[in-house]
């Protein structure tokens, strides 16, 4: 009898160690489930504060380029508006003195040639008189316009005052640059000018001058202004001698 009570006992500890082993096992299991779901919590939380860092980011770098952007646009049209001829919409004489010096020491530095073409609306105060300065205005877009057709993409056409137009063109010599300016008088001369209901004829006259060795006149100048200043003579030349001409030195 004592054996078998022993037994029994026994028995009961070893079941109530069962029991408390399988409790303890089960909050050890809600406890490892908390934790997990605690770890979850904090993982999506994390994912949360990256997924705003990284919208925060986005915006940030968004408004940076959009600043940026504008910025840009800003400086190009303060560029356009401190280079550009607002009537014909060609460079105006900063500018194109600028383009000039620097295509005038590329010359002199290489030994390459370079044409000036000194262009002038010719009776122009006469078109403002007699048709009125919306007409004139007309006039010089439209010369700047042929001008500009009639040139290559290297050449630079801008507007050196008034009625007066210069252009720029590298590496041309006296002959071709006198071809350049036959064609650009000959395209005003026979373009169809409707200014009024009349029939109108507007010419220019051109100078020509080129920097080129075997001219030692030329070759001797030191500085832009003699060359324009050669350019000027020739226009001046035309002018004297029945206008709608082109002269060259």
């Amino acid at each position: 009898l004592y054996e078998k009570e022993d037994t029994r006992s026994i028995e009961k500890v070893r079941l109530k160690l069962e029991s408390e082993h399988a409790d303890l096992e089960n909050e050890i299991l809600k406890n490892q489930q908390a934790l997990h779901k605690t770890s979850l919590a904090e993982a999506k939380l994390a994912n949360e504060e990256q997924r705003r860092y990284l919208i925060l980011s986005a915006l940030i770098a968004l408004a940076f380029a959009w600043l940026l952007t504008r910025l840009v646009q800003s400086q190009s049209k303060l560029t356009i508006a401190t280079s550009i001829d607002s009537l014909t919409q060609i460079v105006n004489r900063r500018s194109l003195m600028k383009s000039a010096q620097f295509a005038f020491n590329q010359a002199k530095h290489r030994r390459n040639h370079l044409s000036i073409l000194m262009i002038d609306v010719d009776h122009f105060k006469n078109v403002n008189d007699s048709l009125g300065h919306h007409c004139g205005d007309v006039v010089l877009k439209k010369v700047a316009q042929l001008s500009g057709v009639m040139l290559r993409k290297r050449d630079v056409l801008g507007r050196y005052g008034g009625e007066e137009f210069m252009v720029l063109l590298p590496h041309a010599t006296q002959a071709s640059a006198i071809d350049i300016a036959q064609r650009i008088r000959l395209c005003i001369e026979q373009h169809d000018w409707k200014l009024t209901t009349k029939k109108v004829t507007i010419t220019v006259s051109i100078g020509v001058s080129t920097l080129r060795k075997e001219n030692t006149k030329i070759a001797q100048m030191n500085d832009l202004a003699a060359l324009i200043k050669v350019a000027d003579e020739q226009l001046y030349q035309a002018k004297f001698s029945g206008r709608n001409k082109v002269c060259a030195r």
